[in-house]
């Protein structure tokens, strides 16, 4: 969609990190010298445009309420307006801290490998303070999993960084309030990763603090054991 070098609302190109079916991400920066930031864009025609808006927009809406130094920092956010006549939606952008390193997947053991338990008892007691917080702010996250769990810095036999690692709680796009009563199905499909999806979340019950605590207990499972 972008290349590097390109000008997106303001900020640089200087990295694609990564993408799916709805937004690209990029690494990105100011000409203020304020340092990398994420930037996330909604592609302009993704099917179902207007969930993946309303779900962009509650990224942004949600997460910027939450203050947290294991929580990723929400910037600002915007609309790329599409030139008169073309045929392609406005595009959402969203400016979020940059983590440099990779998702906690990356901490997950390979068969017949153990597990960094150092690393995963540091990470797992700094989103269990994450989740804390949200949850003192009245909001659940109900999709914690590895892959929403992004770390400081690379992990694994192939680097020689003896950094502590530390872990950010990331991706709030299908948060909700604690008093929020809007239906938790969509033509019958349950949002959220079915491998760590509570009981409750699976019936399209209401949801207690308790859906987080339920997830979190199987990404630690995950990350010490390889089971997903």
């Amino acid at each position: 969609m972008f290349e590097v070098g390109d000008r997106v609302a303001g900020f640089t190109i200087d990295e694609f990190i990564g993408g799916g079916a709805s937004a690209d991400v990029f690494r990105a920066h100011r000409d203020d010298g304020s340092g990398p930031v994420a930037l996330k864009v909604l592609h302009p025609n993704a099917s179902d445009h207007a969930r993946v808006r309303e779900r962009f927009e509650r990224e942004y809406g949600i997460a910027s309420l939450l203050h947290h130094p294991h929580i990723v920092t929400m910037h600002s956010h915007g609309e790329i307006e599409t030139p008169r006549g073309s045929a392609h939606r406005p595009t959402l952008w969203l400016a979020m801290q940059y983590v440099p390193g990779p998702s906690a997947t990356a901490l997950v053991p390979p068969a017949d490998d153990e597990p960094d338990v150092d690393a995963i008892l540091r990470v797992a007691a700094q989103i269990a303070d994450a989740l804390d917080h949200a949850h003192r702010q009245e909001i659940i996250h109900r999709d914690v999993k590895p892959g929403n769990i992004l770390l400081s810095r690379p992990v694994g036999p192939d680097t020689d960084d003896d950094t502590p690692v530390d872990a950010l709680l990331s991706d709030f796009g299908i948060a909700q309030f604690l008093d929020d009563t809007r239906p938790l199905a969509r033509n019958g499909r349950v949002q959220g990763s079915i491998g760590y999806a509570s009981p409750e979340l699976l019936q399209a019950q209401r949801l207690p603090p308790a859906t987080d605590i339920y997830a979190f207990a199987c990404t630690l499972v995950a990350l010490f054991t390889g089971v997903t």
